[in-house]
């Protein structure tokens, strides 16, 4: 179903630009969060969001500027194909996701479109972990399926804190969920610039030559 072996720039390329999406879709889903939360923890969950959203958009720039020293090369119909899967399932993901949010409000279950949008992330996480072989995708995509749905199933749409009503099912997916979709573009950052340097597990496979090759001319300018 998968190639079985991908470059590992274009792994890179994937990541860099998953990282990025992390970025935007984790941060909406925290300030969703932080404005069903107490007042009170406003201000420090904004200030550690913008200070982890700052740092990772700065990585990204840094990251897709410096892309041209490292273009993949290797399996051209290995990649075509990861292409096309890609395209696939981010279709299916956009589809699903959007059609399922407009039943939910359809039906009056407004409050549970975030929760909704987060599982069809995780399960794309998860859609995606097998093609890329990196371990995170399945331990953030399932942390993203799971949560959701045990937060709807097993806690109450809305809990009273101090005489104020919050809205648990959106703290939870956003702020908690919103958090680890950022980790995961955190990790995705991790794992492009160790890949780059070629000390990514991935660059010890046949095709780790051109990893070695592109760094080596991004050094000598």
């Amino acid at each position: 179903m998968f190639p079985k072996s991908l470059d590992p720039l274009y792994v890179a390329r994937t990541l860099t630009i998953g990282a990025a999406a992390a970025a935007f879709f984790g941060t909406l889903w925290v300030v969703n969060g932080i404005n069903a939360a107490p007042a009170w923890m406003a201000l420090p969950l904004f200030t550690l969001l913008a200070l982890l959203t700052l740092g990772m958009v700065v990585a990204c720039i840094r990251l897709f500027t410096t892309a041209r020293f490292f273009t993949p090369s290797g399996d051209q119909q290995a990649m075509k194909q990861a292409d096309r899967y890609i395209n696939i399932a981010t279709i299916v993901q956009v589809v699903a996701n959007v059609i399922g949010s407009a039943l939910l409000i359809l039906w009056g279950h407004a409050n549970l479109t975030l929760p909704e949008t987060v599982v069809t992330i995780g399960l794309y996480m998860l859609a995606l972990a097998p093609l890329l072989r990196i371990p995170h995708y399945y331990l953030v995509g399932g942390f993203l399926t799971v949560t959701p749905i045990a937060s709807v199933l097993c806690i109450p749409a809305t809990i009273m804190v101090a005489g104020e009503v919050l809205q648990s099912w959106t703290i939870i997916s956003g702020i908690v969920c919103g958090l680890a979709f950022l980790s995961l573009g955190y990790m995705n950052i991790q794992t492009t610039i160790r890949i780059r340097r070629g000390q990514h597990w991935l660059t010890r496979q046949p095709q780790a030559f051109v990893v070695q090759r592109s760094y080596s001319g991004l050094l000598n300018g």
